[in-house]
């Protein structure tokens, strides 16, 4: 599937401007490798270190990240990310156990349940970014990616055949009829549900609120032997409703959308600095997005901290201590000097 609008990355508006993954050893020496470990904690899912890990080399590539970022400062936008997330991993839960079972058709509800997740994740967030409208290239351009993609063929085929074969799933019922250790497995026709009048019968007896003995279904997603033989049998039963299942998980087995696997990886380069910056600003140190260029020398800080020392002392923002500083015309380099444990760290 190729839309009409063009959109290649979340972090990268142009190709060209993905970059090799630089020589990592100034981390150690910045902290930064401790920066960064805190901030991927809890996402190894979407193994981000590479990332951070690469640099950016133009001016506008850094802005297209800060204009990503200013629009996630929006909590409508930030919430909607993040239950696409949620979703997102849920579906590969899904899809997971659907790879690992033996059961042909429990393998294929699983599937089928994962492709319904994805499509109520991406339509949620197409959705949400219309009524957004958010400000970035970024989002801009995946805006328009989505709605061009929600039109599509395949997309509308995918979730028009999600509702059709999961209508017909359940409209299944059966009768288990079990005599010793014989189970038959029969088309339910209307037969009598006696439960109601079991309680009944005995609701005389209830003089005060009693222990509940009842046994619920075991919550695994294998089946034993008599399960999937009740299932072989109730798919005898009804053939066309799980032929259907069969040609759906067989048209479909390729439905994830590569751009979007990507989106939800690369987005959460973005969400994984919000959580960790997060704690800091609450405690009263200031973020900023710096002007950016590719000419002009000189640099201006004011109430610069160490992030590796305040992630350590967090929640404590009093005792971090922050710094100013400038450099103009020729200076390029500070030289700090002063005893030990007097603050050249920070």
């Amino acid at each position: 599937m190729n839309p009409a609008t063009p959109f290649s990355s979340i972090l990268f508006e142009h190709p060209s401007d993905e970059v090799q993954r630089a020589d990592p050893s100034m981390f150690r020496d910045l902290n930064l490798d401790q920066v960064f470990a805190v901030v991927r904690s809890g996402r190894d899912e979407y193994d981000l270190m590479p990332f951070f890990a690469a640099p950016l080399r133009d001016v506008r590539a850094v802005e297209y990240r800060h204009e990503v970022q200013q629009d996630l400062a929006d909590d409508a936008l930030a919430k909607a990310v993040a239950g696409f997330a949620l979703a997102m991993h849920e579906m590969r839960e899904n899809l997971g156990l659907s790879g690992k079972l033996r059961e042909r058709y429990s393998k294929e509800r699983w599937f089928l349940d994962a492709a319904s997740v994805y499509r109520q994740a991406v339509t949620a967030l197409a959705d949400a970014l219309t009524a957004i409208e958010p400000g970035s290239r970024g989002f801009t351009a995946f805006q328009r990616y989505l709605a061009d993609y929600i039109q599509s063929e395949a997309f509308t085929r995918l979730a028009a055949d999600i509702a059709r074969v999961t209508s017909a799933l359940d409209e299944v019922r059966y009768c288990v009829l079990i005599k010793g250790n014989r189970v038959r497995v029969t088309r339910y026709e209307g037969e009598a549900d006696y439960s109601e009048e079991v309680q009944r019968t005995f609701a005389k007896f209830v003089e005060r609120t009693v222990r509940d003995y009842r046994v619920g279904f075991r919550g695994r997603a294998e089946m034993d032997h008599v399960e999937a033989r009740i299932l072989d049998l109730v798919a005898r039963l009804y053939p066309e409703v799980f032929q259907a299942l069969d040609d759906f998980c067989a048209s479909h087995s390729g439905y994830l959308d590569e751009t979007i696997r990507v989106f939800d990886r690369e987005v959460q380069f973005y969400a994984a600095y919000q959580a960790f910056t997060a704690p800091m600003k609450a405690a009263g140190l200031e973020f900023c997005y710096p002007v950016m260029s590719a000419d002009a020398k000189e640099i201006s800080v004011r109430g610069a901290f160490d992030l590796a020392l305040a992630a350590k002392l967090m929640p404590k923002a009093g005792a971090i201590v922050r710094n100013d500083f400038y450099l103009t015309g020729t200076e390029r380099i500070f030289v700090v000097t002063g005893p030990n444990h007097g603050g050249k760290t920070t």
